[in-house]
């Protein structure tokens, strides 16, 4: 079976709800800019309601085994957000920032097989369903979960670059 995901704004605790929300990690994370993945990058941008603010990609599996205090998958509250317009992707380039870690990842894309970073450096829960990511840089996945983040144009001052490189591995 199947681990399903759901981004969470962890200050608000507000879960974005659409047409995508609930479905596995390797359906989120398809290489470029998919409407949806414009739409995330939206709402974490300086005019989005999550600018940086703490968010998650919460698996439903996430909670099962580790008692954790929170369950982000199920106890958030689920927005629409129909209000808020998709990253128009093709005039700028942009940069997921991660202001904890002081440190960012470009958003561009090279080749067929490269996925997007932001959901797997923000999902918990990744290994424990069908559908999860399994590939190189395993050890980055969730890795900036719950810090403060945001989708930028530019990069703050002082900022080191976070090589990534996630490709799925297919058998």
């Amino acid at each position: 079976m199947g681990q399903y995901y759901i981004f969470v704004d962890i200050d608000t605790m507000q879960g974005l709800h659409n047409e995508y929300t609930g479905v596995k990690l390797m359906e989120i994370t398809p290489n470029g800019w998919s409407y949806f993945m414009r739409l995330v990058c939206s709402l974490m941008s300086p005019n989005g309601p999550w600018y940086r603010h703490r968010v998650v990609l919460a698996g439903d599996y996430y909670n099962e085994t580790d008692n954790h205090e929170m369950d982000y998958y199920n106890d958030s509250t689920r927005v629409t957000f129909p209000r808020v317009v998709a990253l128009e992707t093709h005039e700028h380039h942009y940069y997921f920032i991660n202001h904890i870690k002081k440190c960012y990842v470009s958003l561009t894309f090279e080749g067929d097989d490269q996925l997007h970073p932001l959901p797997l450096l923000l999902a918990l829960g990744n290994g424990r369903g069908g559908g999860d990511y399994y590939g190189p840089q395993m050890d980055l996945i969730g890795s900036w979960a719950g810090d403060l983040v945001s989708v930028e144009k530019t990069i703050p001052n002082g900022y080191q670059p976070l090589d990534v490189s996630f490709r799925e591995i297919i058998n």
